[in-house]
């Protein structure tokens, strides 16, 4: 049975400004915007709010970006268990790293064995990690 990778979901407190990272940055394209009903957003996420969810997408991956005037989502901490980055393919990692530093993406790098591992955060500081692939 195949199996895919099919997409992520974000809580986000700025939702215009993660969505305008990702299509901007990292050339996602935004494809729906839909209304979740607060007993979906309870049932799913223990989350008592409606919420607005846009979907992007680049190529087969999918951006699932929540967001609701009525949560205050608190920030990311280094130190907790469970999401801690994603990767993000690109057929030339050093082309694509060199594009998002001209459009001033910070790019964290770090040297490896023989090789450079790149990784970015988005707007809501989640780390990104850019491979070849």
């Amino acid at each position: 049975m195949k199996k895919i990778f099919h997409h992520i979901g974000l809580f986000s407190r700025n939702p215009e400004k993660l969505i305008e990272f990702y299509t901007e940055q990292l050339g996602f394209e935004r494809v729906d915007t839909k209304s979740i009903s607060k007993n979906w957003m309870t049932q799913i996420f223990d989350l008592p709010a409606a919420c607005q969810l846009v979907k992007l997408r680049a190529g087969s991956l999918v951006l699932e970006v929540f967001s609701s005037p009525e949560l205050e989502l608190k920030g990311r901490n280094n130190i907790t268990a469970g999401y801690n980055h994603w990767g993000f393919g690109v057929e030339d990692k050093e082309f694509f790293v060199q594009e998002l530093e001209k459009k001033g993406v910070p790019v964290l790098k770090l040297e490896g064995t023989g090789r450079f591992i790149y990784f970015i955060k988005d707007t809501e500081g989640n780390l990104i990690e850019i491979y070849q692939g």
